[in-house]
């Protein structure tokens, strides 16, 4: 899988780049935000993303939040990677839009599971999009008999309720 690391501090991205690629993985990488989310931006680009928080030109938080953004965009999943270890900056990264947020020094087995649940959700989520039938009319029906599920037929049966205004002699109070 493609995935773009954002992180100016080269150390830091130099051990992640041996990890990544010992994992397989073809390496985007980039030293600022700008160039981040210009190569996030584009048709063709990575799916996941490693984003600093502490970047020029632009935040690692501002990135995410201009990609989540775009209207008509594909999926990126965007794991924040930063020093900021307190809560009011984890809830902040994730509000700006990351899907995941984990702190420096990172654990390369925490960031390998990480990696490949983000994977399986890129994976899931290109195959929605590419589906030839829309999700929500999937969701209506069964799919070994073709018919409709019951929640999906409610609101053609639903009929109004008639109030009798005399009650028939052999209906008791």
């Amino acid at each position: 899988m493609k995935i773009l690391l954002a992180e100016d501090n080269t150390f830091f991205r130099s051990l992640l780049e041996v990890h990544l690629r010992r994992w397989g993985h073809e390496i985007v990488a980039c030293d600022n935000g700008e160039q981040a989310l210009e190569h996030l931006k584009q048709p063709i680009g990575p799916r996941i993303a490693i984003l600093d928080w502490e970047m020029p030109k632009m935040h690692g938080v501002e990135v995410c939040r201009r990609l989540r953004s775009l209207k008509d965009h594909h999926y990126v999943y965007i794991i924040l990677l930063t020093s900021k270890s307190d809560n009011e900056h984890m809830e902040e990264g994730l509000d700006s839009g990351a899907d995941e947020y984990m702190v420096k020094p990172f654990n390369p087995v925490d960031l390998r599971g990480r990696l490949g649940v983000a994977s399986r959700i890129v994976e899931e989520k290109e195959t929605l999009r590419a589906s030839p039938r829309p999700v929500v009319s999937r969701a209506k029906q069964d799919t070994l008999t073709g018919s409709r599920h019951r929640s999906a037929n409610s609101k053609s049966l639903e009929y109004p309720l008639v109030r009798l205004k005399h009650r028939p002699p052999h209906v008791q109070d």
